[in-house]
């Protein structure tokens, strides 16, 4: 409902559901609807409106020459605008129940009435930096994997009955697993060393394999083509697996 005077009619269906972003505006209903109104007919274009988090999220429907013609009315009375433009070019913001075909990068959801950033390539980019820190705890514990080796070796073991494990406890997955291995082991002491708890062993592959299909599936598919024995490194809230 707006506060500003008479509610604006909602945003005409086929816009919103096939048109595409062409700004995003901060500003009260009736100033935007005031204004979008002017961007369509100074660009005689098919354009509307609607909220998402807050903001209004400008539609425009129609071929290229007249999205051009939009983006140009936006520079162009931009002065006369009520409010302040966040953004100019898209992509859209959220509409419930739709999807932008043309989105191949970064989107923006709505989640819990609260706009979030969807950005795939980011995302790529922290995952392959968290797994190379793995790298680093393998590093650091490089003795005990090959105590563990050997192990392994003692109790008869192969490859592909046992894995080694190296799992940080306070990590988003490698506390559960932790838990799961060692049920009931005091962490608080290391933490009070001032030093991160990590719960290092051997492990039946079978359901190390299982674990990692449910929050990994690159470190899955990892251990299944492993031949040798597996160091499997839970850390950086991701997994990654290494020869032993």
């Amino acid at each position: 409902m707006a506060t500003d005077g008479p509610t604006p009619p909602p945003c005409n269906p086929e816009i919103f559901k096939k048109g595409e972003g062409v700004c995003v505006v901060d500003g009260s209903s009736n100033a935007v609807e005031c204004w979008v109104k002017k961007i369509a007919r100074k660009a005689n274009a098919q354009i509307d409106w609607h909220y998402s988090g807050g903001r209004a999220n400008v539609l425009h429907l129609g071929d290229a020459a007249s999205r051009q013609r939009v983006l140009n009315a936006i520079s162009e009375l931009e002065g006369e605008l009520e409010g302040t433009i966040l953004s100019v070019g898209g992509p859209a913001l959220y509409r419930n129940g739709v999807e932008d075909p043309t989105a191949t990068g970064a989107v923006v959801r709505e989640v819990d009435d609260q706009l979030v950033l969807d950005d795939p390539e980011a995302v790529a980019v922290i995952s392959a930096v968290s797994k190379h820190n793995c790298k680093n705890t393998l590093e650091i514990n490089a003795d005990r994997i090959t105590h563990f080796k050997k192990r392994l070796a003692e109790r008869g073991m192969t490859a592909d009955q046992a894995v080694i494990v190296l799992l940080n406890v306070d990590d988003v997955h490698g506390g559960p697993l932790a838990d799961i291995l060692m049920p009931g082991h005091n962490w608080q002491e290391i933490r009070d060393r001032g030093e991160v708890p990590f719960a290092r062993g051997l492990a039946m592959r079978n359901g190390i394999q299982e674990a990692l299909g449910s929050f990994d599936k690159d470190a899955a598919e990892k251990l299944t083509n492993m031949t040798e024995v597996a160091v499997v490194v839970v850390d950086h809230g991701v997994a990654e697996v290494f020869a032993a």
